[in-house]
């Protein structure tokens, strides 16, 4: 019985020693010129106007602060015999203002602004408006 134990530790150590691995080194995070040129030159819109994004891109919204990204698109209709949760077509928003973020699908309300959808092909762009809650 002894043997068993002392076999089991003896397995346990070495597992533990073999499969150990190195720890990775992290690279930091540099900011180039060309960085900061595209964060300054990040395109801003007007509350109302009409503007288009394409997946990771982002605009600002006026001087209010507010940022609008298109994180996803989704397109997989629901096939006409089938009854589904939802239509499978979609575009994930996400918002940030003041350091806070909200994100979903079809998410059109967010931090007291409102926005519109005005077209989209669920693939490759999204057309929006955006105008404050009354």
């Amino acid at each position: 019985m002894r043997y068993i134990i002392i076999i089991i530790l003896l397995s346990s150590v070495g597992y533990f020693l073999f499969t150990k691995s190195a720890p990775v080194p992290v690279a930091e995070p540099t900011v180039s010129g060309d960085d900061i040129s595209s964060i300054s030159s990040m395109k801003s819109v007007n509350l109302g106007e009409q503007f288009t994004l394409r997946k990771s891109e982002k605009t600002g919204v006026g001087d209010e602060g507010l940022e609008i990204e298109v994180a996803a698109f989704y397109n997989d209709p629901c096939p006409a015999e089938v009854m589904c949760f939802w239509s499978g077509t979609g575009v994930e928003l996400r918002y940030t203002l003041a350091g806070r973020a909200e994100q979903g699908i079809n998410l059109l309300q967010a931090f007291g602004y409102e926005t519109m959808i005005v077209e989209t092909d669920y693939v490759s762009y999204a057309t929006l408006t955006v105008k404050r809650m009354e």
